[in-house]
C-alpha cells in the first residue's frame, strides 16, 4: 500500500509516493559513529518504529481497544502464588507494584519489547523495580561475546542532540555480579530475523491498523466539508463592485449555508464563454465500498490479535456471541489458553531470575479474569449438603488453582505402585467421606511408602502374618453411575479443578493418600472438604477409593480375607471374602 503526501502549495500540484512497507519496518539501524542501535529505517529518528507502533495504538480505535483489553487480561487479577508461603509473593510485590507491572505488560504486548529498571542498595539487594518506557531506551551495540552490555536512555530521542535530552548509558543487569546502582533488565519477543529488538505478536496487523486510521481521517474530512464539494454560483453578467459582491454573497450564505462552514464558491465573469468548467469525479457505490473496506479492516485487525470473540474484550459485533454464557465461557477458555496464558508464562519466566536473585519462591502465576459469573454463584454464600451438617463455600478460581497445585506436588503415580509389585484388588466410588478406618486390631503400620516418604500414611499397613502389604489410595473420577450411562468425563461447564484432576487421573494416573485430601488447608481461605464437595456443589465427580496389595512372597500370599480396612457405609462382609484383582 502507498500513501499520497501533500507538499507545500506551488503553481502546480506535486505528489510524493511513500511505500509504507519500506518506510516502516522493524529493523535495527546501526551507525558507525553511534554506540546505540536505532529501531527503524529512518536513521534521523532512532526510535522511529517504536513511535510508529505507538501511533497505530493511539489513533486506531479498534487497535487501541484490543491492545488495552489484552494487556488488562494478561495482568488479570494480578500475581498469585501456588506456594503455601506467601511471604515471597509479598516481597516481590513490595518492590514491583501493580502499577509498574501493568505499564510493563502494556509495553510488552504493544511493542513486543519491555524494560525494567532494577535499583539495588549498597549490598546489591534489589530495593525497587520500575517500569521504563520502552521508547526511551535503545540497546548498546553487542560485545564480542554477543551480549548487550548496556542501554541508552533519552527522554526524547527525536531531539537527543539537545543537551537536555542527551542519552545516558545504563548498565544491563547481570544477576551474577551483584552491586549497587541502577540497571536495565530487558524483555524482547523472539523474532527470527532480529537480534536487538522483539516484534509485536500482532505485527501482521500494522498495515490494517494504519488503514483504519486513514479511513477514519477520510470520513472526518468528509464530515467537516459537509459530505460534498463546494457549490459554485457563477454570474456571467459582468463583475460587480466589491460592495455589491458582499451583499450578494451575504444573501446566499444566509439562505443556503449552515453554521459548519461555507460551502458556496462565487465566480464572476465578463461572459459565459470565459467561465470555468468544473467536473466531479464521483466514486460509484461509495457507501458500499467504504462499508466493505471497514469490515475487512476490522476483521484483519482481529485476526492479527488472534481474537475470535471481540465481546471478551468489551467489543460488541452484530455477529458476536450474543448472551449465551456457555459460548462465552468456551471462547474465553480458548482465548485464555491460546493467547493470554503463553504471554503470562513468558512473563513469569522473565521474572524468575529476579525472584531467584531475591531468594524468593518462583511459583507465581497471573490469576485470570472470569468473564461470566453465574447468578447462583454470586448469590450463594454457602451450601449445605443434606447428609452433612457442615456448610461449605464455593471454590473460587484462586482456591481451585491452589488446590490443584498442592495435589500435583504431593500426589503419586499409580504406575509406580504397579511397577513395584502392587496390584489393585478393589476400587469403589466414595460419595462423600467414606470415614475410612482400620478394622483389624493387630496390624503393623508401615512407616513410609511411595514417592513422598516424608509423608507416611497411617493407612499403609502389613498383614498380621507379615506376608504382604496393603495400601489405600484415592483417584479423581467420573461417578460410576454416570459412566454406565456413557456420560463424558468432562462437559462444557466443568470447573477448572475437575478438568485438571480428570487430566491428572487419565494422563498422569495420579493417586493420593488419604491424609493429603483430609488435611488440605490454606490460611487465606481455610479448609475445604474435598471428600464431600470435590470441585464444588453439584459436582459430577467422585473420589474413587483404590485398595492395593503387594505380596512379600509371591505367589504364596494372596489378597484373601482379613482386609484391614472398613468404611461405615460398606458391609463388613467385604473384610472376610476373597478379593479379586480389578480388570484393567
Amino acid at each position: 500500500m502507498s500513501r499520497v503526501k501533500r507538499t507545500q502549495p506551488t503553481n502546480k500540484y506535486e505528489f510524493s509516493i511513500v511505500n509504507l512497507q519500506e518506510d516502516n519496518e522493524p529493523l535495527a539501524s546501526i551507525q558507525r559513529n553511534k554506540e546505540w542501535v536505532g529501531y527503524g529505517t529512518d536513521q534521523r529518528l532512532p526510535t522511529g518504529y517504536f513511535n510508529y507502533i505507538n501511533y497505530l495504538y493511539k489513533n486506531s480505535s479498534l487497535n487501541y481497544a484490543l491492545i488495552s483489553g489484552i494487556a488488562d487480561r494478561i495482568y488479570g487479577q494480578g500475581l498469585f502464588t501456588y506456594s503455601r508461603d506467601k511471604i515471597g509473593l509479598t516481597k516481590f510485590k513490595s518492590v514491583f507494584n501493580k502499577e509498574e507491572q501493568k505499564k510493563f505488560i502494556l509495553d510488552v504486548y504493544e511493542q513486543g519489547n519491555g524494560a525494567l529498571q532494577l535499583i539495588t542498595d549498597k549490598t546489591g539487594r534489589i530495593k525497587e523495580v520500575e517500569h521504563m518506557p520502552i521508547n526511551t531506551l535503545l540497546p548498546n551495540k553487542a560485545d564480542e561475546d554477543g551480549l548487550i552490555p548496556s542501554y541508552w536512555y533519552s527522554a526524547n530521542w527525536d531531539d537527543h542532540r539537545k543537551q537536555e535530552f542527551k542519552p545516558i548509558e545504563i548498565e544491563a543487569w547481570n544477576p551474577d555480579k551483584p552491586k549497587a546502582g541502577n540497571f536495565i533488565y530487558y524483555y524482547r519477543n523472539y523474532a527470527p530475523d532480529s537480534f536487538y529488538f522483539g516484534t509485536p505478536t500482532w505485527l501482521g496487523g500494522v498495515k490494517w491498523a494504519e488503514m483504519d486510521i486513514e479511513l477514519a481521517n477520510y470520513h472526518l474530512s468528509n464530515i467537516k466539508s459537509g459530505f460534498s464539494g463546494a457549490t459554485i454560483v457563477q454570474f456571467n453578467n459582468g463583475i460587480p463592485d466589491p460592495h455589491e459582491r458582499m451583499q450578494i454573497e451575504k444573501l446566499f450564505k444566509d439562505k443556503f449555508t449552515g453554521t459548519h462552514g461555507e460551502k458556496i464558491v462565487f465566480m464572476y465573469n465578463d461572459s459565459k464563454e470565459r467561465s470555468a468548467e468544473i467536473y466531479n469525479a464521483e466514486l460509484p457505490d461509495a457507501d458500499k465500498q467504504y462499508e466493505q473496506m471497514a469490515t475487512q479492516i476490522r476483521d484483519n485487525i482481529l485476526v492479527a490479535h488472534k481474537v475470535t470473540s471481540p465481546m471478551l474484550l468489551g467489543i460488541r459485533q452484530a455477529t458476536g456471541l450474543g448472551n449465551n454464557a456457555d459460548e462465552i465461557r468456551t471462547a474465553n477458555e480458548l482465548f485464555q489458553n491460546t493467547v493470554i496464558k503463553p504471554i503470562q508464562n513468558d512473563l513469569i519466566d522473565f521474572y524468575d531470575p529476579i525472584l531467584q536473585y531475591m531468594e524468593l519462591s518462583s511459583a507465581l502465576y497471573y490469576m485470570p479474569f472470569k468473564p461470566v459469573q453465574d447468578a447462583p454463584e454470586v448469590q450463594m454464600k454457602e451450601v449445605r449438603m443434606s447428609a452433612e451438617p457442615t456448610p461449605f463455600k464455593i471454590l473460587t478460581e484462586e482456591e481451585s488453582e491452589w488446590l490443584n497445585a498442592e495435589l500435583d506436588n504431593l500426589g503419586e503415580s499409580e504406575d509406580d505402585l504397579l511397577n513395584d509389585g502392587f496390584i489393585c484388588v478393589e476400587e469403589e466410588d466414595c460419595d462423600g467421606d467414606d470415614e475410612l478406618s482400620i478394622k483389624m486390631s493387630q496390624v503393623n503400620l508401615q512407616s513410609a511408602w511411595g514417592v513422598t516418604p516424608n509423608n507416611p500414611s497411617k493407612y499403609d499397613v502389613e498383614n498380621k502374618d507379615k506376608t504382604g502389604m496393603w495400601l489405600v489410595r484415592y483417584q479423581y473420577s467420573l461417578a460410576k453411575q454416570l459412566e454406565r450411562k456413557g456420560e463424558p468425563d468432562l462437559i462444557d461447564t466443568s470447573r477448572n479443578f475437575c478438568i485438571t484432576q480428570i487430566d491428572n487421573a487419565k494422563n498422569g494416573n495420579r493417586v493420593y493418600k488419604r491424609e493429603l485430601i483430609e488435611n488440605l488447608s490454606n490460611p487465606d481461605f481455610g479448609s475445604y472438604n474435598l471428600f464431600w464437595y470435590k470441585g464444588s456443589y453439584n459436582c459430577r465427580h467422585v473420589w474413587k477409593r483404590k485398595l492395593f496389595f503387594k505380596s512379600y512372597d509371591e505367589p504364596k500370599a494372596r489378597p484373601v480375607g482379613n482386609v484391614p480396612y472398613v468404611a461405615n457405609r460398606v458391609s463388613d462382609k467385604r473384610a472376610t471374602t476373597k478379593n479379586r484383582p480389578v480388570k484393567r
